[in-house]
Formats: C-alpha cells, structure tokens, sequence
C-alpha cells in the first residue's frame, strides 16, 4: 500500500499454481489506486507455466445508490444485445443473443433508463465505444443528483454484466473480456 497528497494505491500479486483449477501457472497482479474521484483498477495475468491458459478477467464491484431507493436510478448501457440465459436461479447463457431495443433492457438512451422491476442478472454485448475504443456504462441517482462511470479502457473488453437485485439497493458493473461460459457448447466454438 502507497499513500500521498494525491491518493492512495494498493497493489496485490498473486502465484496461482497449475493445480486443476488452473491449466498453467499464472502470476496476476492487481493494483487498486484512487486519486481524486477516480478509482482505477489494473488485472495484469501473466501465463508464467508451459501450457495454454485461457484467462478472462472480471471484476464484481457493488455500487450502493446514495438514496437507498432503486427506482431513482438510472442506467446506461451502450449495448445493442443482451445473452439469454436459461433463467435466473442459474444464469447460464443459452447462446441466443437477444436485441434490446424496445425491451425493459434498453438501457442505451444517453439519460439512462429506469431499472424493471424485476431482477436485472445480465450480460450486455454488441457494446457501442467512444473514438478511443472504450466501452463505458453509468449509473445515476436521480434523487441524490450522484452518478458514476465505469469505463473499460481497452477495446478488448466484450460485454458489461449489471446485477440488481429487486430488493436491493445497489447495482454492480462489470466489464469482462469474455461471454459467461466463453468455452461451452451453446456457443457453437465463436470467439
């Protein structure tokens, strides 16, 4: 852990083993640094052994909503699709992608959209980017007037998952390089 005037940062390396768990050796280090009103997070992996590793990075961070009240938010999410899963208890991708427009899923407006009223557990794909290549998502509070910006800042990132559940107050945002179970059948061997 660093500290200064400007921030802070923590730094965390881990030696995972080839033990069934993992293929090959792998070295992952991440580092967590704050400056102002910006948290940034850096996933380094590292395939330290001889054999392939296939590795897809995610992060499951939970933001509260200042308010405590779900229907004041609003989110924002620049995906065109949705993956379907077989339901809500298992989350598992069926390996349909389902169009989001004109659904209580199309989150795509720039103001954000209100969450359904029901369980939100899902993958967006087909990501729209800045000029830069990054794809971004918000979150805002209406009532509390506090909003935040997850951006993902490499063009290499494939899907935003958003997890709200009805009787909670917070949604998590996560940008991942990959489809949930990127190597199973339903997906018929696609990237």
């Amino acid at each position: 852990v660093k500290s200064d005037p400007d921030g802070s940062q923590a730094t965390a390396v881990y030696d995972l083993p080839a033990n069934g768990q993992w293929f090959s050796d792998n070295n992952v280090k991440v580092v967590i640094a704050l400056r102002r009103d910006t948290v940034t997070a850096t996933i380094t992996a590292t395939n330290s052994g001889k054999d392939p590793e296939p590795v897809g990075i995610g992060w499951h961070p939970y933001f509260q909503l200042p308010s405590g009240v779900r229907a004041n938010a609003r989110l924002h999410i620049p995906a065109e699709m949705r993956a379907e899963v077989n339901n809500y208890d298992d989350v598992f991708p069926t390996g349909k992608l389902m169009s989001v427009m004109g659904t209580p899923y199309d989150f795509t407006v720039a103001e954000g959209a209100p969450l359904p009223d029901n369980l939100v557990d899902d993958s967006f794909v087909d990501l729209k980017r800045d000029s830069n290549g990054y794809a971004m998502a918000d979150i805002r509070d209406l009532s509390s007037n506090y909003g935040m910006r997850v951006t993902a800042m490499t063009p290499k990132i494939r899907a935003f998952q958003a997890y709200s559940p009805v009787d909670k107050s917070f949604i998590a945002l996560e940008p991942q390089f990959n489809y949930g179970d990127p190597f199973g059948e339903e997906w018929h061997g696609a990237d």
